[in-house]
């Protein structure tokens, strides 16, 4: 049997099984349509406009992860505002209402929980979002929770002592970022956002500002957009789904919609037609950077045709990725990681992104590589049994999600609601996900998805940022990255050649063992099987895993039996070992197989 029909046939063999058991489809007449939405999550929306969304989940016991999200950054501030959302954010832990000053911290450090792994919060250039892990055994602590988040949202106190003292606590957090990464960041960042409100709108903002905005400028941007119509509350984990639904109507009914609101701008990165490359060097720099962004146009986001759109991305982005892990195998690879991934950007956008750790030593030969992979990619295509294993992963990945889906971590759930809040990202469930990754890669052939990727990857919108150590030799000038990317875009690029093998992993004839003695180990509730070879089997049964089973082996001495001149060969041979593949089979080989 040829390989690329073992494929085929592997793949057809796992849909069918799908097909068979969950022998169900979501049925709708156009790809228009919006994808249905979990029904175990309730959702519903205050007459103020704001909006919430609660999920029972019982991982972990005893916990709630609630989320306060404010869909207002740093691209939404003013001119004389630079960096005062993020001020925001802080002001919201120094100080509300009923918790002034450093109360607040000290009540959730003696409810048990950590500031940081517990109590945090960040800003975006679109959204802030603050998160809060509450237990829920003791009543009076999770109604502390829900107290805290409803005061950030509109009870937070603007004590001039307090901004100023949070103005050199935020400066200072500058101060900290102020490294080599931050520095080539700043200068990149108008490059990638090319004539959008987002390239002057670095979250960190500008230091003159943060140093000498008015206090009333500061209380502007929590009153403009701190508000109700653009705010949402998440709750998920141990909890009664009523009792939390009529907390929050209780708690965030109270807040007040503006008469006026300020109008919130989306705020779009327009295109260009000149391919746009940031050079840049700092003498602090650990190591070189390339990224590749192939910008395109964005869709209605929440639709079929979005979610069937999602799968293709994600199936190229695989097969971009796989290409391009295989160079890491090689003698002296080009780079020492790299990967490819399609989706929302930014701006309104998309992107195909490629990005490398690059050799420092050759450092246009990883460049050279990782355009002649998005170049190869356009002009051949992918083969059958690229996708077909790609399929496979990705079925895999999600019904093994869906079986563990009462062990899934109530935060994971509540990112995937910010991520639907911020980015508009479907939540159908994770069994509807199933019927749908089944539905949908039953009808994406190899023929759409290279049509999909040549369309993608082309000179216009994209941006190239390469950054590096200034003392770095050999580092070429921007007019050359641009003439060998003219030069690779022009030319005649070979397919690439998919090395599978339907050999069996092990040929070898052995004759079987036998168990010779087993043993009940109780206080661990273990079995030990004694072989025939003196091996020791220990087995166990747990329940942390639905779709898991978990296999160790070793052998006792290791670098202690070598002698100390072969101390370091015994050493590093896991690890070579790790690397050479198994038998007929490379590394790669081994990895596809």
């Amino acid at each position: 049997m040829k390989p690329r029909s073992l494929f085929a046939l592997m793949l057809s063999a796992l849909l069918l099984f799908i097909s068979v058991s969950s022998a169900q489809e979501l049925n709708f007449k156009s790809l228009n349509e919006s994808v249905p939405f979990d029904k175990s999550i309730v959702r519903g929306k205050l007459d103020n406009g704001l909006t919430y969304f609660i999920k029972k989940n019982k991982k972990p016991e005893n916990r709630a992860e609630l989320r306060l999200v404010v869909r207002a950054g740093s691209v939404n501030e003013d001119d004389n505002q630079k960096g005062l959302a993020h001020l925001c954010e802080h002001m919201a832990f120094n100080g509300t209402k009923s918790f002034p000053k450093d109360s607040l911290v000290n009540l959730i450090e003696n409810m048990g929980m950590r500031f940081g792994p517990d109590l945090n919060a960040y800003t975006s250039f679109d959204e802030t979002v603050y998160m809060l892990q509450v237990p829920t055994d003791e009543k009076q602590k999770f109604q502390n929770g829900m107290q805290i988040l409803e005061e950030w949202a509109h009870l937070v106190k603007y004590e001039d002592t307090e901004i100023d003292k949070e103005r050199g606590v935020v400066i200072e957090e500058w101060r900290l970022g102020k490294g080599a990464e931050d520095r080539v960041w700043n200068k990149q960042l108008p490059v990638l956002f090319h004539n959008s409100k987002y390239a002057d709108r670095n979250v960190i903002g500008d230091t003159m500002v943060l140093r000498y905005a008015s206090f009333e400028t500061v209380k502007k941007f929590y009153k403009d957009w701190y508000r109700p119509d653009l705010m949402s509350v998440i709750v998920v984990g141990d909890i009664d789904i009523a009792e939390v639904e009529n907390m929050i109507k209780s708690h965030f009914s109270n807040l007040k919609p503006l008469a006026n609101p300020r109008p919130r701008e989306e705020y779009k990165i327009p295109s260009h037609k000149d391919i746009l490359i940031s050079l840049e060097t700092d003498p602090e720099l650990s190591y070189p950077e390339i990224s590749l962004y192939f910008k395109y146009d964005s869709r209605e986001q929440g639709s079929y045709d979005d979610f069937r759109k999602n799968r293709v991305e994600s199936l190229i982005g695989n097969m971009i990725s796989q290409r391009l892990k295989e160079y890491t195998t090689k003698p002296n690879p080009p780079f020492l990681f790299a990967y490819s991934s399609l989706g929302s950007f930014i701006g309104g956008i998309y992107s195909s992104t490629f990005y490398c750790y690059p050799n420092p030593a050759a450092l246009m030969n990883s460049y050279e590589t990782l355009v002649k992979e998005a170049f190869r990619a356009k002009q051949n295509g992918f083969s059958q049994s690229e996708l077909d294993r790609a399929k496979i992963e990705s079925i895999r990945f999600i019904e093994k999600a869906a079986k563990e889906k009462d062990k899934t971590e109530s935060k994971d759930y509540a990112s995937e609601l910010v991520r639907h809040i911020t980015d508009k990202e479907s939540v159908p469930g994770i069994d509807n996900e199933v019927i749908l990754f089944k539905q949908f890669f039953n009808e994406i052939h190899l023929k759409e998805v290279n049509e999909y990727v040549q369309n993608i990857i082309k000179p216009e919108n994209l941006v190239i940022l390469v950054s590096a150590p200034a003392n770095q030799n050999k580092i070429p000038n921007k007019d050359e990255f641009l003439s060998k990317f003219n030069d690779i875009a022009k030319s005649n690029l070979e397919a690439y050649k998919d090395n599978v093998s339907d050999k069996p992993l092990f040929s070898k004839n052995v004759n079987p063992g036998k168990i010779v003695k087993e043993e009940k180990i109780k206080e661990l509730d273990m079995t030990k099987w004694t072989l025939s070879n003196n091996i020791n089997i220990y087995l166990k049964k747990t329940d942390f895993k639905n779709d898991e089973i978990s296999i160790r082996g070793f052998s006792r001495g290791g670098t202690s039996l070598v002698s100390d001149d072969d101390y370091y060969s015994a050493f590093l041979a896991a690890s070579i070992e790790n690397e050479a593949g198994l038998g007929d089979f490379d590394n790669n080989m081994l990895d596809k197989k």
